[in-house]
């Protein structure tokens, strides 16, 4: 009986165009498969955003690279993370905060020629206060900005592969003079 069930829900799963994701629908193109990632504006050599987004690259099949080989570019050009008062204590503090994170970007060929973007990521999370237990409260704030970033980064990897999936525009037509 489990068994007919099964496959009655398999058949309707597949009847409305639901598919399981295969491994190679979640891998970077291979025209995305070697990139770089800077975030120039940060100041810092590894910014923590460009190793989360780093090891969510090679998460999903590329080889990121450091230094200035002539590689394609995921620059991140800016991350914000502003906590907003959503409600207060009956003492007029604040009870809960929303978390409102966002991460620009642009992806610029070999060359420097913008090829995706810019195009900004935002990611909102509701953060409640406990004023009796103020340390886990900032661990419990540092896990939640550590899971907006990586929900962040996933949200660029889908662009990026939906980016690599268009077809790569027609190549100029030589000219005729050209030998």
């Amino acid at each position: 009986m489990r068994t007919l069930v099964a496959i009655g829900v398999l058949l309707i799963l597949a009847g409305c165009g639901f598919h399981l994701r295969t491994a190679q629908e979640d891998q970077l193109p291979p025209r995305l498969a070697n990139l770089r990632v800077t975030m120039p504006a940060s100041g810092l050599r590894y910014p923590e955003m460009v190793l989360v987004m780093r090891r969510m690259l090679r998460d999903h099949g590329a080889d990121v690279f450091a230094g200035k080989a002539a590689l394609p570019t995921l620059e991140l050009t800016g991350e914000t993370l502003a906590p907003v008062v959503v409600s207060v204590n009956s003492n007029g503090g604040a009870a809960a905060y929303l978390l409102d994170y966002a991460l620009s970007f642009v992806l610029k060929g070999a060359h420097g020629r913008i090829l995706l973007g810019p195009g900004t990521i935002r990611v909102q999370r509701e953060y409640n206060l406990n004023p009796l237990n103020i340390l886990a409260m900032a661990r419990e704030e540092r896990y939640i900005e550590n899971r907006m970033r990586r929900s962040a980064a996933r949200q660029i990897v889908a662009r990026l592969i939906a980016f690599g999936r268009r077809p790569l525009p027609p190549a100029s037509p030589k000219s005729p003079h050209a030998h």
